[in-house]
C-alpha cells in the first residue's frame, strides 16, 4: 500500500495558516505608539488603577502563556475583553480568537469572531484580514466566497504579514476563485516559508513529495516536513509518515510510519487519525487492530470525509495473492505474499470511494470500487508487470527495472 498526500480540501485545509495570540506591546506598536517592550515592569501593571488598552491586552497576553490553559485563558479573555471595548486592534483580534478556537471560557461562534476581526481590520490589523481570508475561505459563519478570501490575504499581505502567502498559495494551489497555478502557488509557498511559517513549510513540501515526484523532488519533500516537524506542526508528521510508509526518499519502515502519523493523530490532524486508522485496520504494524483503528478513523470522520465514513465498513485486512497466470503460465508465491490495501476518493472525482493498493517496490496502483474487484485488478497489473520485467533479458533493463524483476522472482516462480 502506498499513502497518498492528500489534495481533499478537508485534509488539505489544515496547512492554512491561522493565528495565535498577539501581544500590543510587540505586534502593534501602530496602535500603542507609547509602548516599547519592557517598559512597564509586570508588577506595576497589574497594580496600576488605569490601564492603557494596550496594557490591558498585554496582561491577556501573559494569561494565554500560562501552561494551565483553562484557568488562564479565562482570565486572558477579560483583559482582552476590556482591551477589546476601547478599541485595541490587537485586542480584538485576541477575543475574536477566542470565539473562533471556542477557548476562554467561550463557546465556539464564528459570528462573533468575525465581528472581532472584522473590528480590528477596520484598523488595519493584518492578522485579522489574514483570519477574515480563512473564514471566507471555510464558510465558517459566512458563505463560502473565495474572491472575498483572495481580497484579504492580498490586504494582510500589503499589511506586511508575509506569512499569509501560505494562503494565498492554496487558492492557488487548488484554483479556488482563480485560475489554477501550481507556479505561483509554489512561488508563494516558497515566500512564506522564509517567514518560518510551519504550514508553508509542509504546504510546499506537499508539492515537492506529489505523486510524480522523482528522488529528488522527495529528498526536498522529506526536509521540509523535517524542518516543520521540527516546529511541532502536526500536518508535517502526518506527510513524514506517508513517506516512511511508502519508502519515499527513506527506507520503508512501518513502526517510524506509525509514530508519525500517531503524533498527528493525537493532535487532532485528520490525515494523521485517518492513516493510523487504515494502518491499524490493514495489518501493516503484524496485526489488525480493529477497536483502535475504528476509534482514529471516528475521530477523524468527526470532522467530515467521505473516505472515513467508508472505512469504518470496509474491509481492509490483508490481501494475500497465492498465484496469478501470465501469458497462459501459472505464477506462485514462494511463501506468503500479502500486499496492505487502503483506499482512495475515486480518480473520477465523483465522490466514491475505491479500495486502492498502491506499492511503489512493485511498481503496483490497483484500484477498485469492491475488494473483490481489486483483488482481480492487482492481479491483472502482476500480470503485466511480470511479462514487461520478468521475460525481458537483464541487459535490456536499467537498474530501477532489474530490481523490479529481482523483488518479482524473489517473491513468485513461473511454471515451467
Amino acid at each position: 500500500m502506498q499513502l497518498a498526500i492528500s489534495g481533499n480540501q478537508s485534509l488539505a485545509m489544515s496547512g492554512m495558516l491561522a493565528g495565535g495570540f498577539l501581544d500590543s506591546r510587540k505586534d502593534a506598536l501602530v496602535n500603542a505608539p507609547l509602548m516599547r517592550e519592557k517598559t512597564v515592569p509586570e508588577f506595576d501593571l497589574i497594580r496600576a488603577k488605569k490601564l492603557s488598552p494596550a496594557e490591558q491586552n498585554h496582561i491577556g497576553y501573559r494569561h494565554s502563556l500560562s501552561e494551565r490553559k483553562a484557568i488562564a485563558l479565562k482570565q486572558a479573555a477579560k483583559w482582552f475583553h476590556e482591551a477589546a471595548k476601547a478599541s485595541d486592534a490587537v485586542a480584538q483580534y485576541n477575543y475574536g480568537s477566542l470565539y473562533y478556537l471556542g477557548e476562554g471560557g467561550k463557546n465556539k461562534n464564528y459570528n462573533e469572531a468575525f465581528k472581532w476581526f472584522n473590528a480590528s481590520a477596520d484598523q488595519g490589523f493584518a492578522n485579522a484580514f489574514n483570519m477574515m481570508g480563512v473564514m471566507h475561505l471555510l464558510g465558517e459563519g459566512i458563505e463560502k466566497d473565495y474572491q472575498q478570501a483572495k481580497t484579504c490575504f492580498e490586504r494582510a499581505i500589503e499589511l506586511g504579514l508575509e506569512a499569509s502567502k501560505n494562503n494565498l498559495g492554496i487558492l492557488y494551489e487548488n484554483g479556488y476563485g482563480v485560475e489554477q497555478d501550481y507556479a505561483k502557488a509554489q512561488s508563494l509557498y516558497e515566500a512564506a516559508v522564509k517567514t518560518g511559517a510551519p504550514e508553508a513549510l509542509s504546504n510546499l513540501g506537499k508539492m515537492y513529495g506529489s505523486a510524480t515526484a522523482d528522488e529528488l523532488h522527495y529528498r526536498k519533500a522529506f526536509e521540509l516536513f523535517t524542518n516543520a516537524s521540527e516546529k511541532k506542526y502536526p500536518r508535517a508528521f502526518s506527510f513524514l509518515g506517508v513517506m516512511y510508509y511508502n519508502g519515499e526518499w527513506v527506507r520503508r519502515d512501518f513502526k517510524k510510519a506509525e509514530e508519525h502519523f500517531r503524533f498527528a493523530a493525537e493532535k487532532n490532524d485528520i490525515q494523521g487519525q485517518l492513516c493510523l486508522g487504515l494502518m491499524l485496520l490493514n495489518g501493516s504494524l503484524g496485526k489488525i487492530n480493529k477497536a483502535e483503528g475504528h476509534k482514529w478513523l471516528k475521530k477523524a470522520a468527526a470532522q467530515g470525509d467521505k473516505l472515513v465514513e467508508f472505512a469504518m465498513t470496509a474491509d481492509l485486512s490483508p490481501i494475500v495473492i497465492d498465484e496469478f497466470t501470465c501469458l497462459g503460465k501459472k505464477i506462485t508465491a514462494k511463501g506468503k505474499f500479502e500486499l496492505y490495501p487502503t483506499l482512495q476518493h475515486s480518480v473520477e472525482e465523483d465522490g466514491s470511494i475505491h479500495y486502492c493498493l498502491l506499492d511503489r517496490e512493485l511498481g503496483l496502483h490497483s484500484w477498485s470500487p469492491t475488494r473483490d474487484g481489486l483483488i482481480e485488478a492487482i492481479k491483472y497489473d502482476l500480470d503485466f508487470i511480470w511479462s514487461v520485467f520478468v521475460h525481458k533479458p537483464d541487459d535490456r533493463l536499467d537498474t530501477e527495472a532489474l530490481g523490479l524483476k529481482k523483488l518479482l522472482l524473489a517473491n513468485f516462480s513461473e511454471e515451467s
